[in-house]
């Protein structure tokens, strides 16, 4: 069965789920929730130009309109990205955008306020999470910013600014404590996409890109310098591990020590590791256009090709947040970033370890307990196999790309 056929028919699995019971599926969250689905749909309907998966997601977006509209839906978080009105909003935009749905962006005015609003809080409250704080209700606005000052540019300036009051900065750079991680010990900061400071970063890249503050540029030097000052060589005398960089640090205490709990100790994933910092340097390169950090992605990248396998990359699951098809999807982005095969060869054989490993019983009752997760459930899945389809006609990267952006790898 080829990726296509494959991906397809997983699809149609979980479409099928949701058609048998639509009215008990009231979360309507981007990652957790029925809006996930629509986000699957919509990528395979422009994938494969079939305008079957076109209406479907256009069908489960007016439902999400219908359920927002008469107070009808349910939500773990009412703001965050990942299980909020940030998201919703980001995809209400998406489909928007790409004609999907007849939606005037102006209807969001209300929500805007309400997260703008919320999102003064979460900094206040020291959450400025990309998933679940702060962080993710400014990303939304950059993507929402169309270029004219309004209040969206207001906005984003007030959170900017809202950032920097929180930074510690000092010699070593800049980094910004996340109390929405638990057990923290002080002076501990998390490096991570999904968590931390990388993510943050990429964040502000892509606002930098629509919104061109000094004030963004400053915090991503000093943050990438902190990073950058834990940097050490893999399997050298004082980091046993195959890594550069550590998933958090805890200041005054040495985090290569314990064998179990290192910091240096990471898997290969999109939610925390060594990816996220070749990520994080090919979009610096992409802003700056300087090579050096073009370079340090590659030596990023040389180092993780060998842990490819499931082994050392710690995988055991097909899913997207650190499982294969999370891989496939990211092995694709190096790829189409660098130009070098061995990626896409990479990406390959995690396609082919997703198909061989997790027979189809067993793959679809692991859907059945999540089926509309992107991170840890049947969409992402969809959408992480999905960057292996061939578009049935030429399509512009930029213009067709759906969930790419909401996971910071466009």
């Amino acid at each position: 069965m080829d990726i296509k056929e494959y991906t397809l028919e997983i699809l149609d699995y979980i479409n099928t789920i949701y058609k048998k019971n639509t009215d008990h599926y009231s979360d309507i969250s981007l990652m957790n929730g029925i809006t996930s689905l629509a986000i699957a749909n919509l990528t395979i309907g422009i994938k494969t130009n079939n305008t079957y998966y076109i209406e479907v997601s256009r069908g489960i977006m007016e439902n999400v309109l219908d359920r927002i509209n008469t107070d009808e839906y349910s939500l773990k978080n009412t703001v965050s990205y990942c299980n909020g009105f940030a998201g919703i909003c980001e995809a209400l935009c998406l489909f928007s955008h790409k004609n999907v749905i007849n939606f005037n962006s102006e209807d969001l005015e209300i929500l805007d306020e309400f997260l703008f609003e919320n999102a003064i809080l979460l900094f206040d409250g020291n959450n400025p999470d990309y998933l679940h704080g702060a962080m993710g209700v400014l990303y939304y606005f950059s993507n929402r910013y169309d270029g004219r000052v309004g209040k969206i540019a207001d906005y984003i300036e007030v959170l900017v600014k809202k950032y920097q009051d929180m930074i510690i900065s000092d010699e070593k750079g800049i980094r910004i404590t996340n109390n929405v991680l638990l057990d923290q010990k002080s002076r501990e900061f998390n490096f991570s996409l999904s968590h931390g400071l990388s993510g943050h970063i990429m964040i502000f890249l892509e606002i930098y890109k629509k919104y061109p503050s000094p004030n963004i540029l400053t915090i991503v030097e000093g943050i990438e310098k902190y990073i950058n000052s834990f940097k050490k060589q893999p399997s050298s005398g004082n980091n046993v591990y195959k890594t550069f960089f550590p998933t958090f640090i805890v200041e005054g205490e040495n985090i290569l020590e314990d064998p179990e709990n290192a910091g240096y100790n990471s898997r290969l994933a999109w939610c925390y590791g060594e990816l996220n910092y070749a990520m994080m340097y090919l979009k610096l390169n992409e802003v700056y256009k300087e090579e050096k950090y073009l370079d340090t992605a590659k030596e990023i990248l040389e180092t993780t090709i060998y842990r490819n396998n499931p082994e050392e990359a710690r995988v055991n699951s097909p899913f997207f947040c650190h499982g294969a098809s999370g891989l496939v999807a990211l092995n694709m982005y190096f790829y189409k970033k660098t130009q070098n095969t061995k990626y896409r060869k990479l990406a390959d054989y995690w396609k082919e370890f997703t198909m061989s490993s997790f027979p189809k019983e067993e793959l679809y009752k692991a859907i059945d307990h999540n089926p509309f997760c992107l991170l840890e459930g049947g969409t992402g899945l969809v959408i992480g196999l999905s960057s292996l389809i061939e578009e049935d006609y030429s399509f512009d990267l930029k213009e067709n790309m759906t969930w790419e952006r909401i996971l910071l790898l466009n």
